[in-house]
């Protein structure tokens, strides 16, 4: 388990590496999804915020980066989620289809 103490008000940057195959990274919506977590371990109420492409390195992996708001007291939990992109989807969960990490 992570710990890490922040202040409220703070953000704590969070970073992932991903691979796409074939796809790029304008084919998906990267997100951080945190918020409280239960006695298990899994979020609950949680929100999202998005993450930004922040290059291309070796491998073609594609690097993301985005911010947890420290707007809260209490144990936190986050972790990444890839969502399908495409200008024809209504809406971002309209497949049904969600990599977590």
């Amino acid at each position: 388990m992570f710990c890490h103490a922040l202040l409220f008000g703070a953000a704590l940057s969070v970073y992932a590496v991903l691979g796409f195959g074939k796809l790029t990274e304008k084919d998906v919506i990267v997100e951080v999804y945190y918020g409280d977590v239960d006695a298990h371990g899994r979020i609950q109420n949680g929100k999202s915020a998005p993450m930004r492409s922040a290059g291309i390195i070796e491998g073609g992996l594609c690097r993301f980066a985005g911010e947890v708001p420290c707007d809260k007291t209490g144990e936190q939990g986050f972790q990444i989620r890839v969502i399908p992109s495409h200008p024809d989807l209504a809406q971002k969960h309209e497949m049904a289809l969600i990599t977590w990490a």
